[in-house]
């Protein structure tokens, strides 16, 4: 009788150890998500403020300054023109935050919306659809990127425009497979 007793106390003991094992590495993970959602939130208004908490004017050019290595002054030096990196690379986050989350906007609604009408219609849209995707995604995508950007000329929004038309078949594909299994399913043919 004792010795059951002595079991069961073990296994009660192993069970709470293990128990708690598993919510010290949950709470582990949960701490590195929540550092990495601060730094990314810290990032974020730092880009969006940008303007406003640099250290120095990003545009006011100083050629006696000019090719400064690091400093108190300059963090992280000068450029040919004597204007401060930091600050620039300050100012510039807002413009590559926006842009980015703009690319990926575009990519995914554009791709998601041509794959789930692809893949719902089926027939020869979807051959049609699928081997224009054949054909962006054949050649190699940042080349093919540049010379889209090189006939639409310089800027941020031709950059845009050309990097979504390389990238939209990836989305278009996933969005057209996803649907097509949920076209076949038991569910939805009741």
């Amino acid at each position: 009788m004792e010795k059951s007793i002595v079991r069961q106390n073990l296994k009660t003991r192993n069970y709470f150890k293990d128990t708690l094992d598993k919510l010290k590495s949950l709470n582990k993970t949960k701490i590195k998500l929540n550092i990495l959602l601060f730094i990314v939130g810290i990032l974020f208004l730092i880009a969006l403020l940008g303007e406003h908490i640099v250290p120095n004017d990003p545009y006011v050019q100083d050629l006696s300054n000019a090719l400064s290595p690091p400093s108190k002054e300059f963090i992280f030096g000068t450029d040919r023109y004597g204007r401060c990196m930091l600050s620039r690379v300050i100012v510039g986050a807002k413009t590559t935050m926006f842009s980015a989350l703009g690319l990926v906007a575009i990519i995914a609604t554009f791709g998601t919306i041509i794959g789930a009408i692809c893949g719902y219609i089926g027939g020869k849209l979807d051959e049609f659809v699928m081997r224009i995707s054949d054909i962006f995604l054949a050649f190699p995508g940042m080349v093919f990127a540049i010379a889209v950007a090189g006939v639409l000329g310089g800027g941020i929004v031709n950059a845009v425009i050309s990097l979504s038309l390389i990238s939209w078949p990836k989305f278009s594909r996933l969005a057209r497979g996803q649907v097509l299994t949920m076209k076949n399913s038991a569910y939805i043919q009741a």
